[in-house]
């Protein structure tokens, strides 16, 4: 229900996919929501460590997938604040958007691209929250907590650096951790644009990181994030 990263970082695991939940001297933040119904899962874990959803100082939504702000607007209805996202993703989700296309499947997950293209658009399949596009790159969030526009995945997709603990990613969807290795994400709004934001990444300081899809990398992340992504252009059209 909610397990520690680093001293104050908790990982709140929902399936497949994580939220998290720092709890910042300036009061505690809730990064990512998980997905419609997810709601009362976050309210659980919030109170192991004695948070109300009035209690939290911030809301961060990293992109606007069902599957990281999909109960975002339930968790304000039970008091949960405005959430702040990247401008560019800001509105679709405050519209109620599921995703935008084309969307690019990564291989080998792109052999079902046709099928995929061939499902009708979804654009209300959560309802609208309330979201403030404060989130733009080189901004703070909140003190140490510094926002990096990592586009590719969608459009506004952010990734959150903590200038604490040696430095701790929080890389969304900008890159998954499967088996223990760093992968790439299930596709893309622009193929091309999500590796050069990989690269970019690989340009910070940090000691950790935590990703959307996947557990926590505690040590080293920044060489292995170089090491995995920085020669990278476009490897997600060829299988790997």
């Amino acid at each position: 229900m909610l397990h520690a990263v680093v001293p104050g970082l908790w990982r709140i695991p929902l399936g497949m996919v994580n939220a998290y939940l720092i709890e910042h001297a300036h009061g505690p933040i809730l990064i990512d929501c998980g997905s419609p119904g997810d709601e009362q899962r976050i309210v659980a874990a919030l109170s192991m460590r004695n948070i109300t959803l009035a209690q939290l100082q911030l809301c961060v939504g990293t992109h606007l997938h069902y599957d990281h702000v999909g109960s975002l607007a339930a968790l304000q209805a039970l008091g949960a604040p405005v959430a702040v996202m990247h401008p560019a993703d800001a509105r679709a989700t405050a519209q109620g958007m599921l995703m935008r296309r084309p969307f690019q499947l990564t291989p080998p997950l792109h052999l079902l691209q046709r099928r995929f293209d061939a499902q009708p658009d979804q654009h209300t399949t959560y309802a609208p929250a309330q979201v403030s596009p404060e989130a733009q790159h080189g901004a703070y969030v909140t003190r140490d907590l510094e926002v990096i526009h990592t586009p590719g995945h969608t459009a506004g997709h952010i990734s959150l650096l903590w200038h604490a603990h040696g430095g701790v990613l929080i890389a969304g969807d900008a890159c998954t951790r499967i088996g223990g290795m760093l992968w790439y994400a299930v596709g893309h709004e622009d193929v091309t644009q999500a590796a050069q934001s990989r690269r970019k990444l690989a340009e910070y300081t940090f000691a950790s990181m935590v990703v959307g899809h996947g557990r926590p990398l505690i040590g080293g992340a920044q060489r292995a994030v170089a090491r995995r992504f920085a020669p990278d252009t476009t490897h997600e059209r060829t299988a790997q």
